[in-house]
């Protein structure tokens, strides 16, 4: 009986994890301004405060780890992972999302991003500037 109210758990709770409100879509935005290359800490910021609304920012920050295969709770797990990799594609422009899209969770997209333009925007700057004056 005990493992069918934790199984349950998981459907009903908002505050769970693994909990998916009916309008929560794959197809989502989550924030109005998607990122372009430039807005990186501004966009992170928005993204974070979103995935944290919808009680899932654990999935970006590696803390909710795959359960076993075992598990009651794989398969809603793999749904969660894909959705959230799918809002924070549709964050972004279609060259970055391409850039993401072959990851296999929202952590990995979250690394690969932060690698490529987490950046100080002064830096990043300084090298995109760097390279077109290298250009000939």
């Amino acid at each position: 009986m005990h493992y069918f109210l934790i199984l349950a758990d998981y459907l009903t709770n908002p505050s769970h994890t693994l909990f998916s409100h009916p309008l929560d879509d794959p197809n989502n935005v989550l924030v109005t301004v998607l990122y372009d290359g430039w807005n990186y800490q501004h966009w992170k910021r928005a993204i974070e405060m979103a995935l944290i609304g919808k009680n899932k920012l654990k999935f970006v920050l590696g803390e909710y780890a795959k359960p076993n295969s075992t598990s009651p709770f794989v398969d809603k797990w793999n749904r969660c992972n894909k959705m959230i990799l799918d809002w924070i594609m549709h964050a972004t422009i279609k060259n970055i999302s391409d850039n993401i899209m072959f990851s296999s969770t929202p952590r990995d997209a979250w690394i690969e991003l932060k690698q490529s333009y987490g950046q100080a925007d002064g830096t990043r700057m300084f090298e995109i500037q760097r390279d077109l004056c290298s250009i000939s």
